[in-house]
């Protein structure tokens, strides 16, 4: 699944994703990297 979505965006320059710190190596292993001091920001909740 994840190389069918990688693969809808690689002609894009950058592709952004959010993950919890748990799932983070599981992307990793998918070929994302972290961006070394970046963090997201958020505005608002979300029901849960």
């Amino acid at each position: 699944m994840m190389r069918r979505l990688l693969a809808e965006y690689e002609s894009f320059p950058r592709v952004a994703l959010i993950a919890y710190d748990e799932a983070a190596g599981f992307y990793e292993r998918c070929g994302m990297t972290r961006g070394n001091g970046k963090q997201p920001m958020f505005s608002g909740t979300l029901p849960g």
